[in-house]
């Protein structure tokens, strides 16, 4: 069975979006959260529906739209209520969400300088959105014809924490002039999509009645407008879920009701109705009737959003679209950070996504009020890797200078004590008393720690300790950890003496087709099935490959053809990358012989297992079994080349 969610901020939204569900049921979330579910069944297809009202404000719809897709697991989540309206539309009006604005992010300087932060609706609700509009269905949903007749947008939305009640006021000049697009204005979808696209399982809309126009909110407010928005807006979604096909567990889109760019959906015409009611409807056995609706999109390509095309290198913002998540990892780091005492190892080979997915972890723990600092083992100098007592008090020094605290060092590193002892005593009587909170501390890089075996035993070691305290000493929970590494670990630690047996492990995969496919469309591309095989084909679903690639093809660089026939080469887009992974290789020669004896074939072949590990570590092979084989076409065609090797 489908399952959606629906978010609303007003007592009178919730009772508009209730009004189409039955056999509701109220459940508890254990933070406090009261929730009802319920069942909407139509068009041949049953929907299990949870809603709450979660209040106004982005921060908060982000807190509980995170907390109910994790409650709930829902195919589609939708944010559904009324807004103010900035330009084009009148009161009863609907506006379907191709983006929010976060419109309070910018710099304080001399003047404000917006840096516009933007939540994205999913493509396949979007084109739902544009197809129900163009058919007249979902005014059958209301228990009276409206008058007049609402039109449906699909179109931006801008959001804030500012109530705007005065076309006159700083905030909406400012809206004028910094977000001319948007038509309308709210309070909660910015920080509801956010959370959605961390979770990117989920579909996520918002979908908007138009209760107000900024002057008159007071005497619209009074008039019942709020009322007549909420049920329109929830009309409309609800006719959206009726048609929704999932597939594969995600909204599928429907292609044939795509529309051109700049172009405006013709309306049917429809007969005359009786005007509606401004009483909000408590029984569902009203006659439902169609009329005349005027459908209008905005003069933009509602199929391909804009984009701000990020550098395909080094870790994706948590602000940027270009984010794909592989689930249920995500999901599983989400909720483990949260646990007293939480360990995570993240594996995988460079730009596979480890960076990236650390600082979505970051950015959950501090939604949930934690401190948190980040280490990269990249920074130590080798002089202090060389001494067990230097490294711990670089350690603990760049640990309190990340969180801001005081140094006071040299107080807790005194006396005949060992290092291990002095930086356990550093942490258990100053830092993490002093934080009176978690506090989630992410060592990312620590192979560098590796290469000095006697100082990793001792390392490690304690950090495993720690862990181990974390289930008797109170103090110790308050400490998350987040470890990120890209090889294997060769050295020999004690099994319990190693935090590299214990916790939560993540190993990051390559991306599936589908989701390179979702990451096609996100940099606005509409490539065939044929197109994104061919990718595939030469570079996997390799996150930095494919991303790679679809920066210059969005920026009319080269074709897809020009990029498959250069790719392998010294010349081609990833000459610097593989000629990186070339000078590793001719470093070590067990390494390159295995290499050879990999290419050689079509196959996948067995050979020694230390070799099989580290080029595994590298990304230049896949286990197949117990055999490997190259990780793309890429590596076999480039390094057969280079190394001189015929199949």
């Amino acid at each position: 069975m489908p399952r959606a969610v629906i978010l609303t901020a007003l007592p009178v939204e919730y009772l508009a979006v209730r009004f189409h569900l039955t056999d509701l049921q109220e459940e508890t979330h254990s933070q406090g959260t009261i929730y009802e579910r319920g069942q909407f069944i139509d068009e041949g297809q049953t929907w299990e529906v949870g809603i709450v009202e979660i209040g106004a404000g982005n921060s908060g719809a982000a807190l509980e739209a995170e907390r109910a897709i994790a409650y709930f697991n829902p195919d589609v989540i939708l944010f559904v209520g009324v807004a103010g309206g900035i330009k084009d539309v009148v009161l009863g009006d609907v506006v379907a969400s191709t983006k929010v604005y976060g419109y309070e992010s910018g710099e304080a300087e001399e003047t404000f300088r917006p840096r516009p932060e933007v939540g994205l609706s999913a493509y396949g609700l979007k084109q739902r959105a544009m197809a129900e509009a163009r058919k007249t269905d979902w005014l059958q949903r209301l228990p009276s014809a409206p008058s007049p007749t609402p039109r449906v947008y699909v179109a931006p939305i801008a959001a804030g924490e500012k109530v705007v009640a005065s076309t006159e006021s700083e905030v909406f000049r400012f809206l004028r002039s910094h977000y001319g697009d948007a038509i309308a204005v709210e309070m909660e979808g910015f920080g509801f999509l956010e959370a959605a696209r961390a979770n990117q399982r989920v579909s996520a809309m918002v979908i908007r009645g138009i209760s107000d126009l900024i002057d008159s909110k007071e005497k619209s407010d009074k008039a019942g407008c709020q009322e007549i928005a909420s049920r329109h807006a929830s009309a409309f979604a609800f006719s959206m879920l009726a048609n929704l096909r999932l597939k594969d567990g995600s909204v599928s889109e429907d292609r044939e009701t795509t529309q051109p760019a700049h172009q405006a959906v013709k309306p049917e015409a429809m007969p005359e109705l009786e005007p509606e009611e401004p009483q909000l409807p408590v029984t569902v056995g009203a006659s439902r009737k169609l009329e005349l609706i005027r459908v209008v999109t905005n003069s933009f390509p509602v199929s391909r959003p804009t984009l701000d095309l990020d550098e395909p290198e080094g870790q994706v913002p948590l602000e940027s679209s270009l984010y794909v998540e592989r689930p249920p990892i995500e999901a599983r780091c989400y909720e483990a950070i949260v646990k007293p005492g939480a360990l995570i190892r993240i594996k995988a080979p460079q730009q596979m996504g480890k960076s990236s997915l650390m600082l979505r972890i970051l950015n959950h723990a501090n939604q949930q009020g934690y401190q948190t600092s980040t280490l990269n083992f990249q920074m130590v100098d080798r002089d202090a890797l060389s001494n067990l007592d230097q490294f711990l008090q670089w350690f603990c020094n760049s640990i309190a200078g990340e969180l801001n605290l005081e140094d006071k060092l040299a107080d807790y590193w005194k006396g005949s004590f060992s290092p291990k002892n002095k930086c356990t005593n550093f942490f258990q009587r100053y830092l993490l008393p002093e934080l009176q909170r978690p506090v989630t501390l992410c060592l990312d890089e620590v192979d560098q720690v590796f290469e000095y075996p006697a100082i990793a035993r001792d390392f490690f070691g304690m950090l495993r300790a720690w862990h181990e305290d974390a289930k008797i000493k109170p103090i110790w929970k308050n400490l998350r950890l987040v470890i990120v590494h890209s090889k294997e670990v060769y050295i020999p630690l004690n099994i319990n003496q190693s935090p590299f047996n214990v916790g939560v492990p993540i190993e990051l995969p390559q991306l599936t087709p589908p989701q390179v496919t979702d990451l096609v469309k996100r940099h606005g591309l509409d490539w065939s099935e044929a197109e994104v095989t061919q990718l595939m084909d030469m570079v996997g679903g390799h996150p930095f490959l494919v991303r790679a690639a679809l920066y210059p093809i969005v920026r009319g660089e080269l074709s897809l053809e020009q990029l498959l026939q250069l790719a392998p080469t010294e010349g081609g887009l990833y000459g610097e990358h593989l000629r990186r992974h070339l000078l590793n290789l001719e470093g070590d020669e067990k390494l390159l012989a295995a290499m050879k004896q990999v290419i050689a074939v079509d196959q996948p072949v067995s050979i020694n297992t230390s070799e099989a590990f580290k080029l595994t570590s590298m990304g230049l092979v896949q286990f197949r079994g117990s055999e490997v084989a190259p990780s793309c076409n890429l590596y076999r065609q480039y390094f057969r080349e280079r190394l001189r090797v015929g199949a």
